[in-house]
């Protein structure tokens, strides 16, 4: 399971914080920096590793910042190597019903559906822990981590991203992070492939039906071993888009559902799938056609 955009509105907390660049953006981010960053949410190690990028050349060996991840921050791979500091209760490998019925199950005797390593955290002593209170089901909750620090010294800032669409991962993720100079940088070339994609927009007007299907946590493989749920739903099959071949599975997990700088390769992706301009569609960018 990974961070939702959608359908999980009633988590979010007024306790976001406004202030992200006040913990992370005035310092330069190097190996001399005192900033020790635990990240307990995948796009907020992936927005985090982007900023790090204007400043540690690629292809050298890692030594940013960030000290510590969670078990589901899976990109970029460079970062494998950081110690995993959650875990979750649930390990089934089944179905979406099952998936569901194990986090019902799990809810009714537990605050969380994960684990924190609290003595692996004390010994990496971050200054900074990225997370969220938007959902208490995609990764751990707010609270859990407020619990897990409570008697640490110097206690770590924990800043809380909770962003809803692109819109905010664009301007409202920006402003939390634009007073330093690499993270400036970072969002004006994310800030220009968003124009440059949305006057690709404007240019494309396709009005055939379409449609894609992005399960919140599914990567393809699991969507299609679940498929048979759908295939046979009339409700389904009635649609204009499936009758006509316009129907698409995509890595809901990695590219739609993770509110990381990466919604723009799935913009991009939408854009070219939708007006047939392959051009358009990242290289290499995860998707097949729905079974039939």
């Amino acid at each position: 399971m990974g961070p939702c955009l959608r359908g999980c509105r009633r988590f979010r907390s007024r306790r976001n914080c406004t202030r992200f660049g006040e913990h992370i953006g005035r310092k330069h981010l190097s190996s001399d920096a005192k900033l020790r960053v635990v990240s307990l949410l995948p796009s907020a190690t992936e927005i985090f590793a982007l900023i790090e990028e204007e400043v540690i050349p690629a292809g050298m060996e890692y030594r940013g910042a960030m000290v510590g991840r969670s078990h589901e921050c899976d990109y970029p791979s460079y970062l494998s190597h950081l110690p995993t500091l959650t875990t979750q209760a649930i390990h089934g490998t089944g179905d979406s019903v099952e998936i569901d019925k194990m986090v019902r199950e799990a809810l009714t005797t537990s605050d969380s559906l994960y684990g924190l390593y609290t003595e692996e955290l004390k010994r990496l002593n971050p200054t900074v822990i990225l997370t969220q209170d938007l959902c208490n089901v995609c990764s751990i909750d707010l609270k859990s981590v407020e619990l897990s620090v409570k008697d640490m010294h110097p206690k770590p800032k924990i800043v809380s991203l909770n962003p809803y669409s692109i819109q905010e991962v664009r301007v409202r993720v920006r402003v939390r992070v634009g007073l330093s100079k690499p993270a400036n940088i970072a969002f004006e070339k994310l800030e220009t492939r968003f124009n440059e994609l949305k006057s690709g927009v404007i240019g494309h007007r396709n009005s055939s039906k379409s449609q894609e299907v992005s399960p919140c946590g599914f990567d393809i493989k699991a969507t299609l071993n679940d498929w048979h749920r759908m295939e046979t739903a009339e409700w389904w099959k009635g649609l204009r888009a499936v009758r006509e071949k316009r129907a698409v599975i995509v890595d809901g997990n990695q590219h739609f559902n993770r509110p990381s700088p990466r919604l723009l390769d799935a913009l991009s992706f939408l854009i070219g799938w939708l007006n047939d301009d392959t051009e358009l569609i990242p290289e290499g960018f995860p998707f097949v056609q729905v079974p039939t």
